[in-house]
């Protein structure tokens, strides 16, 4: 099940990079690099740091495959549709998260790390895409300011590495992300609820102060 979720998860933060190239008004060549190391270069990082080569992508080259062929259908879907329709791209893009902090611990678990280690190594794999991505548009890093990405992660990784001690693969996994969904729409809704609090509460002063100077005019 881990290896379609995997699957999925390059699909959409190849989408994600694609998102970024449009930002930045780059050309196709700059969109394929920014979906690629933006799916990519987590687990790339990883590899190098656990001293795994070749890389995932150049062992399983399907990786690749699937990463270039969806940053095209991403391109060209972009390119084509006047206004596309991406305001529930954070839902996937959480399940993306949710896959790469559970796929990135259970490789490092493997290559018999250390559990602060592994899962140091799913974060890795969960967010190192993005920081290269950023570091190449020139801008600031998403994690500054989607702090919520970095707690979900942390604690997803956290549950797998606690979980793959008890429970068989499959269910550990689920766990986990169930767990790093649950912290990330959780920060969410509190962060919608917050915004729509401080966008309630001058209106209220200022009926109130419309009823207390009626009450006077009177």
């Amino acid at each position: 099940m881990l290896y379609y979720l995997d699957c999925f998860g390059l699909a959409i933060f190849a989408l994600i990079g694609v998102l970024q190239f449009k930002e930045k008004g780059t050309g196709w060549v700059g969109g394929l690099l920014y979906a690629l190391l933006t799916a990519l270069g987590g687990g790339t990082l990883r590899d190098c740091m656990l001293g795994q080569f070749p890389v995932f992508w150049m062992r399983h080259s399907q990786s690749l495959w699937l990463t270039l062929g969806a940053a095209v259908l991403a391109l060209l879907y972009v390119h084509y549709s006047r206004s596309p329709k991406l305001d529930k791209l954070w839902l996937l893009d959480t399940l993306g998260l949710a896959v790469f902090i559970v796929s990135g611990t259970q490789v490092a678990l493997a290559a018999q790390v250390s559990l602060s280690m592994s899962v140091l190594m799913g974060l890795v794999t969960a967010m190192g895409g993005g920081l290269l991505r950023d570091a190449l548009g020139s801008r600031q890093p998403f994690i500054f300011k989607e702090q919520s990405y970095v707690v979900a992660a942390c604690f997803g990784g956290l549950v797998y590495a606690a979980a793959s001690l008890r429970l068989n693969g499959q269910l550990a996994e689920v766990t986990a992300i169930v767990a790093t969904l649950a912290i990330r729409w959780g920060s969410r809704a509190w962060s919608q609820h917050r915004d729509f609090r401080d966008r309630r509460q001058p209106l209220e002063r200022q009926s109130r102060q419309a009823l207390y100077q009626n009450v006077i005019s009177r």
